[in-house]
């Protein structure tokens, strides 16, 4: 599994738009691709992809500004 999320990683830093918006957190700059039963919680910056979370999907998000 440690493999599929990094190769997931690995595509996101050529298309960092891949995947969809976090509901929960109501910010379009954070974005999420799955891979297996995980979330990818990445943000998009300028120059830049920030990986910010990898949360199996039947956890509960953590407040967004405790992931910075």
């Amino acid at each position: 599994m440690v493999d599929r999320i990094t190769r997931k990683t690995e595509i996101l830093a050529r298309f960092p738009l891949s995947g969809h918006s976090v509901p929960e957190y109501e910010n379009e700059s954070v974005r999420q691709v799955l891979e297996g039963n995980y979330r990818i919680i990445h943000r998009v910056k300028p120059d830049r992809v920030e990986i910010i979370a990898v949360i199996h999907g039947a956890r509960e998000l953590p407040p967004l500004d405790s992931l910075n």
